[in-house]
């Protein structure tokens, strides 16, 4: 399961990261990685706020087009050919973290991690492990 981010900017929910293309939803939040592994976007389910997350490495030109929920964890897949699973414990994230639409989020102090799960055939933009 996998939702467009732009849906939400369609529906008035800006969460100030224009490259976050995809989201995946993971119990009460949709999740998304901006390009290069610059941060990583919660929202929450119900739209009452976001936050960005730290990732602990980024990989430079590496774009990330497609995220989507699988065995209750969220993947992305990565223009370079790879697909990763986030790590991030949701549930530790600081109420001092969110943000309402429309608003940068705050610095926070919990991080999130991507991990190798597969090899795919790289699609040059990260659609294709998604849409295959």
């Amino acid at each position: 399961v996998h939702t467009d981010a732009a849906v939400f900017e369609a529906a008035g929910f800006d969460f100030r990261e224009p490259l976050v293309r995809d989201v995946a939803p993971v119990g009460a939040y949709l999740v998304g990685v901006a390009d290069g592994a610059a941060a990583l976007v919660v929202v929450k389910a119900d739209f009452t706020g976001h936050a960005a997350l730290a990732v602990e490495s980024a990989l430079p030109g590496v774009v990330f087009d497609a995220a989507f929920a699988f065995d209750e964890g969220v993947y992305v897949a990565g223009s370079d050919g790879t697909l990763y699973k986030v790590l991030v414990d949701l549930i530790t994230i600081d109420e001092a973290c969110w943000a309402a639409s429309g608003v940068d989020a705050p610095t926070c102090a919990t991080t999130a991690a991507l991990a190798s799960a597969a090899t795919a055939i790289a699609a040059g933009s990260g659609s294709g492990t998604n849409c295959a």
